[in-house]
């Protein structure tokens, strides 16, 4: 036995064994590590594991049979054991088996500092997403089909109650419902929300009874964390939300030592079942986004309120769907009439219960629908503090930002927020591909689409045309947007920037003929300033008095047509009304503030210090911004031009020209600038 064991040293059957021990296990680590990452399914490491075992013994067998010489392989008993190289091997093989053993050490190192307590603060910054959960909605097992609206119900309220969690990130409900009756596997989908855990189960109504199942998944292993079955009286159905919350939140806590605090219990704010059922049906249709959907949802929020007049949620909600039924969105109420039907319920629900997220939200969507926009972010801010995972907060957020304030910068943060925790949602991935368009990160821009693809294609080719339009190739995205209408011939906002691609081209009658509504920029267009002034006046009699909007609108029309006289006091009543702010697409634009400047003047005022600091500050926010496309540039070039630099702001306004920027050539406020001669090369 002892010369068997000699001669196995000899043949280095022994050091190849336990290279061979080493090297399975580190790569049983990595295979361990990569697998879920890469989606592989879950029986890999497995199978690896007996490969590697059934490699084991064929490599003993290899390493006694077989040595390797200067010469090449060698039978064993063919070489000379006078000229055997089998000890240089064995040297070798002892510094690999050495530096395999520092490989192990390492790793287990690692992994012991990770789970030592107290070392909780270095592992949260290390893999902050840890913290991280997508609830999937729960499967409804009732025997009668209608009642998905009830699981769907109990799936997005369990969202809402996680989702107010401190150090929680919750993936947005946008999201994690694109996978409802998708078989997937947990691994890929988690990748695709972006989360560590999941949260899946189902639902059971029969009567007045409910049976809630939840089980709590680590999707890197696919290990079960915490399940439960819950069974209880429709009555009760609240408190078991809070109970499956708690719960979760606990288990989360137990493994990561990271979520500090536990579950609040969600303000539902009524214990009439019945009036909740509505509102869940209500949830159910608002988030189809269809016509019809959104009408069954207000019919519903409406009978959830005739059985509880005093159900703040369903005020909320109310509030909110009645803004999708305007004429740019699913509907054909005027903003005005929207806003007439959304603010009661908004102040109601705010009064009901001041810590309810969507109250807040309804609060400071009828503040930015009012132009009052400070007052809309203090609103959205307080959703936001109450539920830091609201990512349509969010999204409004950076449009107040982006399009009212122009805080350009600001605006992209809160895009690129609302799609971290929605990243799925056509809005905020829409929104950030179109800001790094805008600022040229062409390849970021597009890495954002190929994830809208799978979503929306008639999007994508739609912003891909608005992106197009705006780097000057007027023709090319005007294509792209018909391709976008075959696609969506139901998509009124691509209707609108094809409308804009035929001004810019010199056929606004072939815009006209799509009837998306006689916009005053198409009747100014198609030099038509008498109907210009009429359908104007005729929408600032219809809104709400203090409604901003269709104020500026009517300042615009009366200077474009040389009506300086009546246009000044609406021109500077809008000019406070804006805070005094330009930016490029809100209340008070360019345009404006071009029109301002030239109806002081007409009228015997030549102080226009005012609009020149403002467009110094526009201009400065641009540049921080790295906003670089031809409205950008046009923008700054008139404010220059205004402000007495006259070669600047041509150069700009050249620049801005041959990068996408219109200027309408029939506007009597640039007058000044189309007698300049040097604007001719730019006019031709």
């Amino acid at each position: 036995m002892h010369e068997l064991f000699d001669e196995l040293k000899r043949r280095n059957v022994v050091r190849v064994g336990a290279a061979y021990a080493v090297v399975a296990w580190l790569l049983l680590q990595v295979v361990d590590t990569v697998a879920p990452l890469m989606a592989m399914p879950e029986w890999v490491p497995g199978f690896v594991l007996i490969l590697l075992g059934v490699g084991f013994p064929v490599a003993l067998v290899f390493a006694w049979a077989y040595e390797i010489t200067p010469d090449g392989l060698k039978k064993t008993h063919e070489v000379d054991a006078t000229v055997s190289v089998t000890a240089d091997t064995g040297r070798k093989i002892d510094r690999m088996i050495i530096a395999g053993l520092a490989l192990v050490v390492v790793f287990l190192v690692d992994r012991v500092v990770g789970l030592t307590p107290g070392a909780g603060a270095s592992t949260a910054a290390a893999d902050a997403d840890a913290a991280s959960i997508a609830v999937l909605p729960f499967v409804n097992l009732s025997s009668d089909p209608e009642q998905e609206y009830f699981s769907d119900g109990i799936s997005e309220e369990l969202l809402n109650v996680l989702a107010q969690v401190p150090d929680l990130r919750v993936a947005a409900r946008t999201s994690s419902f694109q996978f409802k009756g998708d078989n997937r596997d947990i691994t890929q989908i988690a990748s695709e929300l972006n989360v560590r855990h999941v949260l899946e189960g189902s639902v059971r109504k029969d009567g007045s009874m409910v049976r809630i199942t939840a089980q709590l998944i680590d999707a890197n292993d696919g290990f079960h964390l915490w399940s439960e079955t819950y069974d209880r009286g429709l009555e009760s159905v609240f408190a078991v939300q809070d109970e499956i919350s708690s719960a979760i939140v606990a288990a989360l806590r137990e493994e990561l030592g990271l979520v500090a605090s536990t579950a609040a219990p969600r303000d539902v704010s009524t214990t009439n079942t019945e009036a909740y059922e509505a509102y869940l049906r209500g949830r159910h249709l608002v988030v189809q986004r269809t016509r019809p959907a959104i009408e069954g949802a207000i019919a519903e929020f409406e009978r959830a309120l005739d059985l509880d007049p005093d159900f703040a949620l369903a005020h909320a909600e109310l509030s909110l769907a009645w803004h999708l039924m305007t004429r740019s969105q699913y509907g054909d109420l005027t903003e005005a009439e929207a806003l007439e039907r959304a603010e009661p319920h908004a102040s109601r629900a705010v009064a009901l219960s001041e810590g309810l997220a969507e109250a807040q939200a309804a609060r400071g969507f009828v503040e930015w629908q009012r132009s009052e926009f400070e007052r809309a972010l203090a609103a959205f801010a307080a959703a936001l503090e109450i539920n830091p995972n609201y990512s349509s907060v969010l999204l409004w957020t950076g449009n107040v930002y982006g399009d009212d304030l122009g805080e350009y910068a600001e605006a992209l943060a809160a895009h690129r927020a609302a799609a971290r925790l929605d990243p799925l949602s056509i809005p905020a991935l829409a929104n950030t591909g179109r800001a790094l368009f805008a600022r040229g990160r062409d390849e970021e821009a597009e890495a954002v689409l190929e994830k809208l693809s799978t979503l929306s294609p008639a999007f994508v080719v739609h912003i891909r045309g608005e992106a197009t339009s705006e780097r000057g190739r007027l023709a090319d995205g005007a294509r792209l947007q018909l391709e976008s209408l075959l696609l969506d011939p139901t998509s009124a906002r691509t209707a609108r920037f094809l409308t804009f691609d035929f001004m810019r081209l010199g056929i606004p009658e072939e815009g006209e003929a799509l009837e998306i509504g006689l916009e005053p920029l198409l009747l100014a267009a198609l030099d038509d300033p008498e109907r210009e002034v009429a359908w104007i006046e005729e929408r600032v009699a219809a809104a709400p008095a203090g409604a901003a909007r269709p104020r500026n609108e009517l300042g615009l029309a009366l200077a474009g047509v040389g009506d300086f006289q009546r246009a000044l006091p609406v021109l500077e009543e809008t000019w406070e009304q804006s805070g005094q702010t330009i930016t490029i697409s809100g209340l008070f634009d360019p345009r404006l503030a071009a029109a301002l400047a030239t109806a002081r003047r007409a009228t015997g005022n030549d102080d226009i210090s005012d609009l020149v600091r403002a467009g110094e500050d526009h201009a400065r926010r641009i540049q921080e911004a790295g906003l670089v496309t031809g409205r950008f540039l046009y923008a700054q070039g008139l404010a220059a031009y205004i402000a007495g630099e006259r070669e600047r702001g041509l150069s700009l306004i050249s620049d801005g020209v041959d990068g996408g920027a219109w200027i309408e050539l029939n506007r009597d406020y640039l007058n000044d600038l189309y007698a300049d001669p040097a604007f001719a090369p730019i006019r031709a």
